[in-house]
């Protein structure tokens, strides 16, 4: 199951065990069969991979990943190096490069062997066409045959020592990017609050993580290729004399231009990237608060805004890659250009014969030589992005940290032992920058241990700010902060961070199961009660972000976790704004007053209330502007009140595993081959026949350019008539050839980048208008992750692969047709030795490609974890740090596990490649060792002219062959990203088969009359089950201008009220009308573009603050944070409300607008609300039941359905009525 693994472990697993997106839930990670030599020589294993790939996989058929390759390890051997180098992009690069030094030394040496294995080829051509030079009956048979046999076992070893190499390059690379990725989200974890980073962490996590593990593999290449220059070009020198040089002064004016194509390409990815970064940050923003964006009907504003991003990203991508075209011109025309100019000089200035011996020989130099020039411009490229990926990498590391020196842990002063924290004349701010005024001046008092203290305060006068002090998060710029040494914490936020486990894991947090505990706690947090309204019961899994919890359900399992902890301390962020007054005075009683009895608790809140109805608080601390202004401590003895609750025991609770209550689906996936119509959607989004054909006829072109003037040499070379052809002719004739080769290698590069550019505008523009309209299901069931998997990982292969995959397919292709068709005619009769080679290739490159199409899914199944733990993680980073050191290891221990997942699959992988390598090679060298024999027993019947050529193309088929079904793979494997990317193009929209045809006025809603029929509403796809139904045949009607507040127990479906009315998720039954008209005729942005409301979440996108209050002009200068992040929670409704009254639409809806609210404020709010919406259709959900007595109508919920609806008066006065309780329990009574 492709399930996204948990921030921290589940209590019922084995750490380090992966949730895996293959059917088997056992791991492999740690199970190893230790393997023999000659199966490590010869990568046997992979062989098992690829028949497993028959069916479907199982996690047992994966190669077991062993220690080195483990995570853990990766990062402890990169960040051992990178204590002793210095900071920088260049200290980065040399601790990667430390770590691996010995293996990256031992790849340097291979690659020397390597490359004299194939310098070894030209020479035995030239020997072998020597000897074919003189008579038959003069050839000698020995130094033949030992050519050829030295010839044959160097190619053999060079496929031993060319796939180890890669193998163990691919190796270091994988461990390399598990060590980056840890180094970023140790990082984020260590990172302080207000330290904001200017890339985003995703792109950091993917793009920048693989593209800067390429820079220390391509190292090992870049030194060698002078060296392959220097030696190519002295053979050179004694084929060809001092033409030679004249050759090479060719390949140095090519560097020199492309060295300034490079550096015009640096520019052009660093701009990419900023973009790049802009954009993420977009898609984070609109997505993480997408049911914001869908409330207020902003899907086309973010459409165009992304579209907007996407525009300038891509015209800088284009920038790039055609700088890339034009780099890869230069450099593939400089070997045409080096032959053409040496044949020149050697003919016609030096006027010596072009021999077939010569000929042949240099061109088999000629193409040594083009195979470093021609890999040259992917070198450039990938150190180019290296570059601005190290520095980007290291501009997030070197963020400033979060301090813990901020608090001092300390052992109290025997006169002070009671207490607990001390704060002396201490003054905070969120940053050091003297210029950053402080945002808590001056604070002393002391808290004692077992105290409950309680800290009120207007809004934004520095409540939250005083728990972060507390905490350590915030810069002590005066004064003193201590805290008992011994004394563990426990965190509950004023935004609950929720984890996408089950609510189980979520209370448990890591810990150890305590069924006593546990239901002591599901009590105290009157969690009892809700279990039952769920699938699973606390087996549930809660969605990211709590997306299937109430306000009030979030804050409690939120603090059933804190609880659960078992601390000393506990710093509680107004966690009973979010409930009614029933289960507020019940959390009071069971657990502050009976659960934390003995605990230091600090509560903060805006209900002050609570000091007239609590005798049993023993100290308040009041804020203004940041300053404490009164401090009370009521009594130095004041025991905490034990509560009648106390004896009452918590029901029993079952443990046992009931139904699925898994939420988040499976992450879907392809098996098999990439589909034919994937790659038609490309190909139709590139422009269709019309471009492909263009591409097709410039390949052709190209492809017959370039064989002709090879045909042309041997011809005119080998040609025994009495007038053969002049070298000036002979020259004239190939530079032509040549020539048009060249254009039509430019052409092929325009075009390739002009189609890829267009097929990423497109496709990425259809990916985000599927997204922006799906329906809100869709993002309870897909974590983030998912999301931004598409948007990081497969848009840059989209950008970057695919375009470059898709040609060099191509141009692989036409050239392999095309040499094998010319060899077939050149060799002739040995010719039919190439048919069993092909077929054998073409059987076992299918299956090959349907296994590494396999794992490739797989693997990009298991980035969704990483990214979703790194950005969960990262918004819960000061609930993690509170809790303490065992939470953050634990939560680090689960990013390294996520990636140890993902590297399971690339270790296969790449262990599977390499078997794959070989087979192919391995069957190339037997069909050549079979023409060798052919030529070696049949010499008198070959010509040199012939034997030239033999040598010439059996070498360039084997190559060729090679080559394609390798980019072939690659190619199915970057086809994979378009494959998801389509998915999500074709993800169902919002209101697909509702009646949405009705015609509405401007002025529509002109009165505002609501009327709910009967209504049937609820989350699961399935509803069909009464139990799946949040809102039960709901009815009722409020009249034009009518003001309804709507109240209710915790999770008794008033929120859902408003998900219903915005057609979050259409009803089951019923409608609702709005001025007589059905909403569900009515079309999506339409209704919500004429309704306002104030959400239960206020979430913000990240725009000016005029931009969230009128989406118009940009005047003022505060930027928000991503949600706001930058503003108290209080602040954030504040502004939602202020938006929603710009609107000036005929009903606002308030939900729980308030609850973060001081009560003066909410005073004046309500004030106001009353006078500017005198003529509105007002609906108020609250819990606060002073915020509801202003109201014309009460309507009470409970579990679903309408039990009350009249007046406050008349509901007041009903005795045994539900709102007659719930205020009786707002003021404090008992009910008889």
């Amino acid at each position: 199951m492709a399930s996204d693994s948990p921030l921290l472990p589940r209590s019922t697993k084995r750490y380090g065990a992966i949730d895996s997106p293959l059917s088997s839930s056992s791991s492999s990670l740690s199970s190893s069969s230790p393997s023999s030599w000659l199966d490590r020589l010869f990568f046997t294993d992979g062989g098992r991979v690829v028949r497993a790939s028959s069916r479907r996989m199982e996690i047992s058929d994966l190669l077991p990943l062993e220690t080195e390759n483990r995570t853990a390890t990766s990062f402890a051997s990169v960040d051992a190096v990178l204590q002793h180098v210095d900071g920088g992009s260049l200290g980065l690069l040399k601790a990667l490069w430390g770590a691996h030094g010995a293996t990256l030394r031992w790849c340097m040496l291979g690659r020397i062997v390597s490359t004299l294995f194939g310098i070894l080829a030209p020479v035995v051509v030239q020997q072998v066409v020597l000897a074919f030079s003189t008579t038959a009956e003069h050839v000698d048979k020995s130094v033949l045959g030992f050519w050829l046999a030295l010839f044959f076992v160097t190619r053999f070893l060079a496929v031993l020592v060319d796939t180890h190499i890669s193998h163990d390059l691919n190796h270091v690379g994988m461990r390399l990017m598990a060590a980056i990725r840890s180094l970023i989200f140790r990082k984020a974890m260590r990172r302080e609050l207000s330290a904001v980073s200017k890339t985003d962490i995703s792109n950091l996590a993917t793009s920048d993580a693989s593209t800067a593990l390429a820079a220390v593999q391509q190292l090992t290449k870049v030194w060698i290729l002078p060296l392959q220059i220097a030696v190519v070009t002295y053979l050179l020198y004694l084929v060809l004399d001092i033409a030679a040089f004249a050759g090479i002064a060719v390949v140095l004016v090519s560097l020199y231009n492309n060295y300034h194509i490079a550096h015009w390409m640096s520019r052009a990815y660093a701009q990419l990237m900023r973009l790049k970064d802009e954009r993420m940050r977009s898609v984070n923003q609109a997505f993480g608060a997408i049911q914001i964006v869908k409330f207020n009907a902003w899907e086309t504003r973010f459409q165009e805004k992304l579209a907007s991003q996407r525009a300038q990203e891509i015209v800088q991508l284009a920038r790039y890659c055609y700088a890339g075209a034009a780099s890869s011109f230069v450099l593939w025309t400089s070997p045409l250009l080096v032959s053409t100019v040496s044949f020149v000089i050697y003919a016609l200035v030096l006027e010596q014969e072009l021999t077939a011996a010569k000929v042949f020989t240099a061109m088999a130099l000629f193409n040594m030589l083009r195979d470093p020039l021609q890999e040259l411009p992917t070198i450039i490229q990938s150190l180019l992005q290296s570059r601005v990926s190290f520095q980007r990498l290291s501009a997030f590391l070197g963020l400033q940290e979060y301090d813990p020196a901020n608090v001092t842990r300390q052992l109290m002063s025997p006169t002070s032992s009671k207490d607990v924290i001390q704060v002396q004349n201490a003054s905070f701010a969120w940053s050091e920058d003297a210029n950053t005024r402080s945002t808590l001046e001056s604070l002393s008092f002391d808290i004692r241990r077992g105290e409950f203290v309680v800290v009120t305060g207007d809004v934004g006068a520095g409540k939250s700010s005083l728990c972060a002090a507390l905490l350590g998060e915030m810069h002590k710029l005066s004064g003193s902060l201590a805290i008992q040494q011994d004394a563990s914490i426990a965190f509950c936020s004023q935004t609950p961070w929720i984890q996408h486990l089950t609510i189980r894991d979520n209370i448990l947090f890591g810990r150890a199961f305590d069924a006593q505990r546990y239901d002591a706690v599901l009590h105290a947090c009157c969690l009892e009660e809700d279990l039952p309204l769920f699938p699973a019961g606390d087996r549930t899994e809660i969605g990211e972000r709590g997306v299937n919890l109430s306000g009030g359900q979030k804050a409690r399992v939120a603090l059933a976790r804190a609880c659960y902890a078992d601390t000393d301390l506990y710093v509680l962020d107004a966690p009973l704004a979010a409930v009614d007054a029933i289960v507020q005075k019940q959390l009071i009683d069971r657990c502050l007053l009976n659960l934390l009895a003995a605990k230091t608790v600090v509560l903060v809140t805006h209900q002050q209330e609570l000091l007239k109805s609590l005798n049993v608080v023993d100290q308040h601390i009041h804020l203004v502007n940041g300053r404490v202004v009164d401090q009370s401590r009521f009594t130095d003895v004041n025991p905490r009140v034990r509560t009648p609750f106390e004896t009452e025991k918590p029901k029993e609770i079952s443990h046992k595993e009931t139904a699925n209550g898994v939420l988040v689906e499976e992450e879907a996936r392809q098996a098999g081959d990439v589909s034919f119509s994937v790659w038609w959607r490309y190909f139709a989004s590139v422009g269709g026949v019309p471009i492909v054909s263009l591409l097709v006829v410039t390949q052709l072109l190209w492809q017959a350019f370039q064989i002709g003037s090879d045909v042309w040499l041997s011809h005119a070379t080998g040609s025994s008539s009495a007038s053969p052809p002049s070298s000036s002719t002979i020259l004239t004739v190939y530079t032509t050839l040549a020539g048009w080769s060249a254009v039509m290698v430019l052409a092929r590069g325009l075009i390739v980048t002009a189609m890829g550019v267009r097929a990423s505008s497109r496709l990425f523009n259809h990916m985000v208008d599927a997204l922006l309209h799906a329906p809100m299901r869709f993002f309870d069931q897909n974590p983030i992750g998912r999301v931004l998997n598409r948007f990081t990982g497969d848009v840059t292969i989209l950008d970057r692969s695919i375009p470059n995959s898709i040609g060099v397919f191509l141009s692989t292709a036409f050239s392999t047709a095309c040499t094998l068709l010319t060899a077939a005619l050149a060799i002739q009769w040995l010719g039919f030795l190439l048919v069993p080679m092909v077929v054998l290739y073409l059987i076992l490159a299918q299956r090959f490609v349907r296994a590494f199409c396999e794992l490739s899914r797989i693997r990009k199944l298991f980035m969704s974890p990483i990214l979703s733990h790194i950005t969960q993680a990262n918004q819960g980073v000061m609930t993690l740090r509170a809790f303490g050191r065992d939470d953050l290891k634990r939560a680090i221990e689960t990013c390294e596990s996520n990636v140890d997942g993902n590297n399971l699959l690339w270790h296969t992988e790449i262990v599977m490649a390499m078997w794959f390598t070989q087979r192919l090679q391995f069957i190339g060298c037997g069909v050549l060792a079979v023409i060798l024999s052919a030529v070696f027993c049949f010499h008198n019947w070959f010509s040199a002219g012939t034997v030239g050529l033999v040598f010439t193309y059996a070498l360039s088929v084997n190559s060729a062959l090679v080559k394609l079904v390798q980019v072939w793979s690659t190619s199915e494997n970057a086809m994979v990203a378009i494959e998801r990317i389509l998915e999500y193009t074709e993800l169902e929209s919002e209101g697909t088969g509702m009646l949405t045809n009705e015609v509405v006025s401007e002025e529509w809603p002109k009165h505002g009359q609501i009327v709910f029929e009967n209504v049937g509403f609820g989350y699961s796809r399935d509803q069909t089950k009464p139990n799946d139904l949040v809102l039960r045949d709901v009815s009722f009607t409020i009249r034009s201008g009518e003001k309804l507040s709507v109240v209710g127990r915790t999770g008794a479906g008033k929120s859902s009220l408003t998900m219903a009315f915005f057609r979050i998720n259409e009803l089951t039954h019923g409608r609702i009308l709005i001025d007589g008209i059905d909403i569900a005729r009515v079309p999506l942005s339409t209704l919500r573009q004429r309704i306002a409301i104030i959400p239960q979440s206020p979430k913000s996108p990240s725009l000016s603050k005029l931009q969230i209050l009128c989406a118009d002009n940009n005047v003022l200068d505060l930027e928000l944070r991503a949600n706001g992040e930058n503003l108290s929670v209080g602040e954030r409704q504040m502004l939602c409300m202020a938006r929603a009254l710009l609107r000036q639409t005929k009903i606002v809806i308030l939900d729980e607008a308030t609850a973060s609210i001081d009560h003066t404020t909410e005073k004046l709010l309500g004030e106001m609300l009353r006078r500017e919406l005198d003529s509105v259709t007002l609906l108020t959900i609250a819990h606060r039941l002073a915020t509801v007595m202003h109201a014309d109508r009460i309507l009470v919920l409970d579990q679903g359905k309408v039990v009350e609806c009249d007046s406050p008066a008349v509901l007041s006065t009903t005795g045994n009525g539900h709102f007659a309780a719930l205020l009786r329990e707002a003021q404090g009574e008992t009910q008889a």
